[in-house]
């Protein structure tokens, strides 16, 4: 099941159909979500029982007929719309349970997401139980265009399960794939030149972890080509800050894969640097992978 949500408003249609294709594209069900907020909740007389008002609901239903309409055209697409009761960014949460995979837009609806979270994405992606994508840049550039998925390489358990979920979702789409390793330069590199020694410590790092994620990236490629045969594969190896990488590599990527992070309770939950920075940065799709 893919899961989006919808408001009617305009910055929702490029989630709306970018989920679309994806669901079509996997044999999933498309599930449309139209909340409404809790100022649309009345209290009943009797104190313990809601009822909703009739034009928070009408304009939910609403929502619900123009996704219908904005996706009929997507071949063998099944969708189901819902409307749920509570806040953009936690209704997608809850659905993030059972769903394959939740994609959201670049801002949020909610004004209390906003100010705490950044966004109704930030929040989504942070929180989610299930692969997000926040579709960022103007949303028409689509897996089926020939540009790349781009995914990050670290050898870290989340960046692996990055590794397959972008894998999986290029040779889906019969789309490019670019495994991109980068490190941040050694210190001394910042230096270079002040003396010969500071100078030649720098190179030998550098040539050394150049190497080492040369290899790594090359016994990736194997696997990768040998469970999904006719998926194509190219590898860069960038001495260059993780985040910044991704980014400029989304210029010309259809998506970008990121990993992400977490350290335990509440902080477990919260982003890394690398995911946050790419996210905020990118200039397409961005999937972020728990």
């Amino acid at each position: 099941m893919v899961v989006v949500g919808f408001s009617g408003a305009s910055d929702s249609v490029p989630p709306l159909l970018w989920a679309a294709q994806e669901a079509a594209r996997r044999g999933s069900t498309l599930t449309v979500l139209s909340a409404v907020s809790v100022q649309g909740v009345l209290t009943g007389p009797g104190g313990d029982q809601g009822m909703v008002a009739p034009e928070a609901a009408a304009a939910a239903e609403q929502a619900l007929a123009e996704a219908r309409a904005t996706v009929a055209d997507v071949e063998g697409l099944t969708m189901e719309g819902k409307v749920v009761f509570g806040s953009p960014a936690a209704t997608l949460v809850d659905a993030s349970a059972d769903a394959d995979l939740v994609v959201v837009g670049n801002r949020g609806r909610s004004e209390l997401a906003a100010a705490v979270l950044g966004s109704v994405a930030y929040s989504v992606i942070s929180h989610a139980q299930c692969p997000v994508v926040v579709v960022r840049g103007d949303g028409t550039r689509t897996l089926t265009s020939g540009s790349p998925v781009v995914v990050g390489v670290d050898g870290s358990h989340a960046g692996r399960r990055a590794l397959e979920f972008a894998a999986s979702t290029a040779a889906r789409a019969k789309a490019p794939l670019v495994l991109l390793h980068a490190w941040e330069p050694d210190a001394g590199a910042l230096a270079a030149g002040v003396d010969a020694w500071s100078t030649v410590v720098t190179e030998e790092g550098e040539d050394a972890r150049r190497s080492s994620a040369e290899q790594e990236l090359s016994a990736v490629t194997a696997d990768l080509t040998a469970r999904y045969p006719g998926l194509t594969v190219t590898t860069q190896a960038i001495s260059q800050k993780p985040s910044k990488a991704l980014a400029a590599a989304s210029e010309d990527a259809a998506l970008v894969v990121v990993g992400t992070r977490g350290r335990g309770g509440f902080a477990g939950l919260l982003l890394g640097s690398v995911s946050h920075g790419v996210i905020h940065e990118a200039s397409c799709p961005v999937a972020g992978v728990r």
